[in-house]
């Protein structure tokens, strides 16, 4: 996805006016380079004068570690997905009363918002698509946008234009569900080497008063509200948005389809917020042995990155239909999160501490078992996830793990190994106390017996 260079110098104009950007903040960067939002982290900051503050994977993970950073640091300002904060916040990351937090990615739950605002001097939730240049929207969030499930999206940015349209591109009533479009200097020319898909999604603006002027549909469906803010009502199309990755799921089911013992293929996201994860519904050609979980993902793995592989795979007898005879999305994807994820046979090795690392797998990854060989994150978990394993497993085994042991450690065997030797170190730290108490006890004891045998030698001994 190509991005002009005046896109992007006039996105970071913008955002140094709103939200705003100052040669004081000392901003700390999060994001991956392979996530567009990152620009702003990166160059946002150099512009005015300011400072750029680079987390490593490691500490992005733990919240803890995260955290203390920001504090050493100085941090002033952050920028992450929904999920990257509630990381913070679960980890018990007080913020700070000038602290700015930068949100989005993904809708903003209202619980999360309440509990950001609670810690920072400004909460900006951001909108945008990468096909206008990262943000394209902003708004400051206030105690008045919490009244739904979601904070809405807030007005464009500078040099941007954001419409509710109908099919055909014209501006709907206020209150009325529509597509949001965008136009405006941000506009990327469009997909490389894909035409048919650029015609598609960047069409003439009927209404833009300027010979060429382009819109940009997002497949987003939305609602214009009477304060100008706009509700987010969901996606038209089968795109998902999970932990801040837009995810085509016709991609996903493309690559199923094409195995050979599959017949269809249907691919939703089930849960919300930290527990969404992917699932594959899939109906297998009569006759044909259905392949194991690890052997789909082996078949996806050479073709989709990992944040594209489902968690589950669920066999469906049939789909689910709409009244119109399309396939219900919905409906499938509260069966098949309902359904018992198929897993291998569990492993009777298990033992402890195996064995309570498995339940707390099973717990929060929504699985009735779990064996050995098995990987947290290719079950479907992530850092969030992880953080609430390791707080389970320090809790119930006494434990010191660190979150940053469940990535090291990613199958339930390795991570199994790491708390054994924890435990192990710790009954022989415990050993080595009792065995130095105990010594000190005998020494006392021992001493007082001769002062009592010489005090008794004294009081016995015959008067010469």
């Amino acid at each position: 996805m190509p991005i002009r260079h005046d896109s992007l110098s006039g996105f970071l104009r913008s955002m140094i006016h709103r939200p705003g950007l100052a040669a004081g903040d000392r901003l700390l960067a999060v994001t991956t380079v392979a996530f567009d939002i990152a620009a702003l982290e990166l160059f946002g900051p150099l512009v005015v004068g300011g400072t750029v503050i680079l987390a490593d994977a490691a500490t992005v993970r733990d919240g803890g570690r995260l955290a203390a950073l920001a504090a050493d640091a100085g941090a002033t300002v952050m920028q992450a997905t929904p999920a990257g904060w509630r990381l913070l916040v679960e980890a018990g990351w007080p913020g700070g009363p000038e602290f700015r937090i930068f949100c989005g990615g993904e809708a903003l739950g209202t619980d999360l918002a309440r509990e950001l605002l609670a810690r920072g001097r400004e909460v900006w939730n951001l909108y945008g698509p990468t096909e206008t240049a990262i943000w394209s929207a902003a708004l400051k969030v206030e105690a008045a946008h919490l009244a739904g499930s979601t904070v809405p999206v807030g007005g464009a940015i500078d040099g941007t234009q954001i419409r509710v349209v109908d099919p055909r591109g014209m501006p709907v009533p206020l209150g009325v569900p529509g597509e949001l479009a965008i136009g405006g200097v941000g506009l990327s020319p469009g997909y490389r080497r894909k035409p048919a898909l650029t015609a598609e999604k960047f069409v003439p603006d009927p209404c833009g008063g300027i010979t060429g002027a382009v819109l940009y549909r997002t497949g987003d469906r939305v609602r214009l509200r009477g304060d100008g803010t706009i509700a987010f009502l969901g996606r038209l199309d089968g795109q998902v948005k999970l932990r801040g990755h837009r995810i085509e799921t016709g991609e996903i089911e493309a690559r199923l389809a094409a195995h050979p013992g599959i017949a269809q293929a249907v691919v939703v996201a089930s849960g919300e917020g930290a527990s969404a994860r992917l699932v594959a519904g899939l109906r297998w050609r009569e006759g044909v042995t259905p392949s194991t979980p690890d052997e789909l993902r082996a078949h996806l793995a050479g073709s989709l990155p990992a944040y594209m592989l489902p968690a589950a795979y669920v066999p469906v007898p049939a789909f689910p239909l709409t009244p119109n005879g399309k396939i219900d999305r919905r409906a499938l994807a509260l069966a098949v999160g309902r359904e018992p994820v198929a897993r291998p046979a569990a492993d009777l090795r298990l033992g402890e501490p195996a064995a309570a690392i498995a339940a707390v797998w099973c717990e929060v990854l929504g699985l009735g078992q779990v064996a050995l060989s098995d990987n947290f994150f290719d079950l479907g978990g992530h850092s969030l996830l992880a953080m609430a394993v390791q707080r389970r497993l320090n809790e119930r085994l006494g434990l010191t793990l660190d979150v940053v042991d469940i990535f090291r450690f990613p199958t339930l065997e390795t991570l199994a190994g790491r708390a054994a030797g924890l435990m192990t170190g710790r009954a022989e730290a415990a050993a080595a106390d009792t065995a130095q108490a105990t010594g000190r006890a005998a020494s006392i004891v021992a001493g007082r017996e001769r002062l009592a045998g010489r005090r008794l030698a004294r009081s016995t001994t015959a008067p010469r």
